[in-house]
Parts: structure tokens; C-alpha cells; sequence
């Protein structure tokens, strides 16, 4: 259970799991501003495979352009867990869940992301950005946009196991401009794992097979989603929101995850909400905490692309 901070994983290969990095047999490391870029893997885990009760902690962590048959960027089996805490998912590709691919059909596995982008990654199959079967998974301040799928879920595709899935919640999240066969922005034909979704803005309104509370379905208006070189993926790509996006003030504050992972290293992780937004500025910021990755701030004068 190694710390790796300020490591970038570059360019590499393997047969089975894990092209960038591996955790297995009860491993849990933290990985803090850490990258995976180029790698691939035969199986699970382009970028970063978890298995055999592996829990990692990772926080700004970036996946681009890693290719894998299951999970391009990131892969969670066999009772593995992860909390990712502002992380960046571009241009990624794989058979199943282009960005990140969840299993746990015989063991439980759980996911937890806020302050994550997922943008450009690619599936041959299913699960453009994520594909989720049987994994609990919990996705808040969450921006999956531009992404697509060959067969079904361009964002998310929650596939049919039979297996009882105790939650998949989505909360202050936003859904954009996903593309598939089936179910573009999210994709759910699993009765025993319904899913959950509120404060949300989703393209076309309340997918089918899904217990949606408030939420929205007008454009966010991102500053500038496919960048300059007009690629969804790449490092110049935008997604915070213009100041005259609906999704701004538009989330519940009672769905902002706490500082679990200590973002402003104050030493306190039980109780105080997450301070900061993938950006590294504020979380709340007005009359309510913004829909995904990214809080819109007044005194934006120029801050990088997201993805660099």
C-alpha cells in the first residue's frame, strides 16, 4: 500500500491487469497528483486495474488516452473500492467502459467520485464513459460529457447482472452530449440495480429506468467543451460552466460528499464538507453548490483548460 505522489505513468503495457499500475491481494494505496497517460492493458485496467480487495484513495488523478479491453483508464473487480477525489478522464477507450469499468458480480465493489470530468473516452461496446455492473457507485459534482458507444450508455451504461446493487446514486452531476446505439447519456437494463438520480442536468430529460428527483435538461453551456484543436478529450478542452449556465446555484448542498480525503489539509475529515472544486477554488459558491466538476466563480479572469 504504497503513497505515490507527483508520479506520472507513462507509455506502458501489460498482458492481464493494469497497463499503468496494479493493486491487488488487499492493497490500498494513495495516490496524490498522479497521471496514467498512453498506457494499455489486455484485460482490465488500462491505466490503473483493482482487484482482490484493493481499496485506493486517489486524489487529483489523471487518466488520458490509456486503452484497455475492459476499463481504458481505471478498472475496480473483485471486491476492490476506490475514492477518487478531482479527477480527469479524457480520451480514454476500451471494448466496455472506455473511461473507467466497474465489477461485482461475485464481490462487492464500490465507487465514490466528486469533482471528476469525464470527457472523449470511448467504447467499442458498452459504456462510453463508465460501465457499471453490479458495483455500488456514488457519482456527486460529477461532469460526464462527450463521450460515446458503439452499443449502449455513451456516459454511463449499467448493465444487466441480476445481482442486487445496494446503491447508484448521481447527484449534482451533469450528463452532455454522450452519444450511443442505445440509452445516449445513461443506459440502465438491470432491474436489481436502480439507480438514483437528483440535481442533476441530463441531455433529453430522465432516462428510462431511473428514479430521477430535481433536475434539469437545458444546455450547461461550457466555456469551450471540445477546446481549440475542436477534439473532445484533449488537454485543451473546457468544461466550466459560462456565467449563464442553468446549472449554476442549481445543486444540493446536503449531496456534497465530506473532505474524507482532507482536500485543504486541515486535519479534519469527519463532517466538513469539500472545500474545493476540481479546479482547486471553492465548492460552494453562492446561493448553492454548482452541477459538475467545476463551480462557476465571478472573479474568473483565465484559469487553464481543465484537462492540461
Amino acid at each position: 500500500s504504497p503513497t505515490l505522489i507527483n508520479v506520472t505513468f507513462r507509455d506502458n503495457t501489460a498482458q492481464g491487469f493494469g497497463g499503468g499500475m496494479r493493486n491487488w491481494y488487499n492493497s490500498s494505496p494513495r495516490l496524490t497528483n498522479v497521471a496514467f497517460q498512453g498506457n494499455s492493458a489486455g484485460n482490465y485496467g488500462g491505466g490503473l486495474g483493482n482487484n482482490e480487495n484493493s481499496n485506493p484513495t486517489l486524489t487529483n488523478v489523471t487518466f488520458l488516452d490509456n486503452t484497455a479491453s475492459l476499463g481504458g483508464g481505471l478498472a475496480n473487480q473483485g471486491n476492490s473500492s476506490t475514492t477518487l477525489v478531482n479527477g480527469i478522464f479524457g480520451g480514454n477507450s476500451a471494448d466496455y467502459g472506455g473511461g473507467m469499468f466497474n465489477e461485482g458480480i461475485y464481490d462487492s465493489s464500490m465507487v465514490k467520485m466528486s469533482n471528476t470530468v469525464f470527457s472523449g473516452n470511448y467504447a467499442n461496446n458498452d459504456g462510453g464513459a463508465i460501465e457499471n455492473r453490479g458495483s455500488i457507485l456514488e457519482l456527486r459534482q460529477v461532469t460526464v460529457a462527450n463521450n460515446g458507444a458503439e452499443g449502449a450508455g455513451g456516459g454511463l451504461n449499467v448493465a444487466a447482472t441480476g445481482v442486487p446493487v445496494e446503491r447508484l446514486q448521481i447527484f449534482n452531476s451533469i450528463f452532455w452530449g454522450n452519444m450511443a446505439a442505445h440509452g445516449a447519456q445513461l443506459s440502465n437494463v438491470d432491474p436489481a440495480a436502480p439507480v438514483t438520480l437528483d440535481h442533476s442536468l441530463v441531455q433529453g430529460g430522465c432516462p428510462a429506468d431511473v428514479s430521477c428527483g430535481e433536475f434539469l435538461f437545458a444546455d450547461p453551456l461550457f466555456e469551450d467543451a471540445a477546446g481549440a484543436d475542436g477534439l473532445f478529450g484533449t488537454d485543451d478542452d473546457d468544461l466550466r460552466l459560462q456565467e449563464a449556465s442553468p446549472a449554476i446555484n442549481s445543486g444540493d448542498d446536503a449531496q456534497v460528499p465530506v473532505d474524507e480525503l482532507d482536500l485543504d489539509q486541515d486535519g479534519i475529515t469527519d463532517g466538513e464538507l469539500l472545500p474545493y472544486d476540481l479546479l482547486g477554488y471553492g465548492r460552494i459558491y453562492g446561493a448553492a453548490v454548482d452541477m459538475g466538476a467545476c463551480e462557476w466563480q465571478e472573479f474568473y479572469l483565465f484559469l487553464p483548460a481543465i484537462m492540461r
